[in-house]
């Protein structure tokens, strides 16, 4: 395996975790308000959330060849401010 590989995998990694832990807090929110999501709603929300996951993982790879990191960090900056 080369390294590029490995730092793709690692940050995809965290990136996974930290959604998953995002989702997790808003499920204890959710219950100690006792709102209850129905299982069909849940998969659909599910569904949806992943496959926006996906392809932000496979435009970013794409994209990540034509804008240099500097770029890819100021667009990162302005989407979160």
């Amino acid at each position: 395996m080369n390294s590029s590989f490995i730092v793709v995998l690692i940050e995809a990694l965290i990136l996974a975790s930290s959604v998953s832990l995002d989702a997790f807090v808003a499920c204890i929110a959710y219950g100690n308000n006792k709102i209850k999501i129905p299982f069909s709603s849940a998969m659909v929300i599910n569904i949806v959330c992943s496959l926006i996951l996906g392809l932000s993982f496979v435009l970013g790879g794409f994209l990540s060849y034509f804008l240099p990191e500097d770029v890819g960090s100021y667009i990162c900056f302005v989407i979160l401010f």
